[in-house]
């Protein structure tokens, strides 16, 4: 429900964003991830949208054993956007 009321807000979204989904997610499906990403990368800033799924990963994907590797990811996204 939430993503209905907030899809069209992903086109105002101006600066790189990395969106991570685990695949064993019980409470989000994992194809909202490609949702999100394309209504970022479908808005009128041109803002890129990378998207990474993990699997074993469920919803509190940082508490399993995808959780380091989705740190690292996450640190290495911040690293090339300049952001760090």
């Amino acid at each position: 429900r939430l993503q209905s009321h907030t899809l069209a807000r992903f086109r105002q979204v101006r600066c790189p964003a990395l969106i991570v989904q685990g695949l064993d997610d019980d409470t989000v499906h994992w194809k909202s991830a490609a949702r999100i990403q394309a209504g970022i990368q479908g808005g009128h800033s041109g803002a890129a949208a990378e998207l990474a799924y993990f699997e074993p990963a469920g919803h509190v994907i940082l508490h399993g054993p995808a959780g380091q590797p989705v740190v690292r990811l996450i640190l290495k996204f911040l690293e090339d956007s300049c952001i760090l």
